[in-house]
C-alpha cells in the first residue's frame, strides 16, 4: 500500500514537473525568442499615424481683398482595398454609397477605380494615387449625407467621412484669379491626350 501510494505521489509530482516545464518554456518562448513581435504588435495596437494635411494660408490682394481662403468641407472616402475583398468587390457598398450622396453609380465608382487598373481610354474620373490611401469621392457631402455613412458604418464597409478644408476662390466682380494664383484645376484625359509635354 505504502509503495502503491509513493508511487502515485511520484507520478503526481512528475505531472506537475512537466506542467511547470511546459508553463516556463512558453513563458520564455513569449517574452524572450517571440518577444519583438508580440511588443510590436502591443505597440500596433496602441498608436496609430493620423496623417493631416496643413491647412494653407489666406492669399490677399493689396487692398487685403481675399483671393484665396480655405472652407470647410465634408469628404467621404473609399478604401479600395477593403472593398475589393467583399465578395462583390464592393459594387453593393458603392451602390449605397451613391445613392446616400445623390450620385450617379458610374460616377462614383470611376473615381474609385485605379487608373492603373483602366484603358486608355476609361481613364476619366479615376484615382491616380495609391492603392492603399483613402479615395475621395466626393469632398462636398452634407452632415446629414455623412451621418447616414457613419451611423450605418455596417452597411458601408471600406467607406468613411471626415472634415476637409477646401481651397476656395471667392469671385470679385464676376472676375476670379485663380490661374494667377496656379490653380488651373486637375489634368483631365483630355489633356493628356492632347498635350504630350504634361507627362
Amino acid at each position: 500500500m505504502r509503495n502503491r501510494t509513493s508511487l502515485t505521489l511520484f507520478v503526481v509530482q512528475i505531472f506537475i514537473a512537466s506542467l511547470m516545464f511546459a508553463l516556463l518554456g512558453r513563458l520564455f518562448y513569449l517574452q524572450i525568442a517571440d518577444g519583438p513581435r508580440y511588443q510590436q504588435a502591443a505597440l500596433d495596437i496602441q498608436s496609430r499615424d493620423i496623417v493631416t494635411p496643413a491647412l494653407r494660408g489666406l492669399i490677399v490682394d493689396s487692398e487685403g481683398n481675399l483671393l484665396a481662403m480655405n472652407k470647410a468641407g465634408l469628404m467621404v472616402t473609399a478604401d479600395r482595398s477593403l472593398l475589393d475583398r467583399t465578395s462583390d468587390k464592393g459594387v453593393s457598398v458603392l451602390t449605397r454609397v451613391a445613392d446616400v450622396l445623390g450620385l450617379e453609380y458610374s460616377d462614383v465608382y470611376a473615381r474609385t477605380r485605379l487608373c492603373g487598373e483602366l484603358e486608355k481610354g476609361e481613364r476619366n474620373g479615376c484615382w491616380n494615387g495609391n492603392r492603399y490611401q483613402p479615395i475621395p469621392i466626393t469632398k462636398e457631402a452634407t452632415e446629414n449625407q455623412v451621418l447616414t455613412i457613419v451611423e450605418r458604418s455596417d452597411l458601408f464597409p471600406g467607406i468613411s467621412a471626415e472634415p476637409v478644408s477646401i481651397r476656395y476662390y471667392p469671385s470679385y466682380s464676376g472676375e476670379r484669379a485663380t490661374h494667377v494664383l496656379g490653380y488651373i484645376g486637375p489634368i483631365t484625359e483630355a489633356n493628356l491626350n492632347n498635350d504630350k509635354g504634361i507627362r
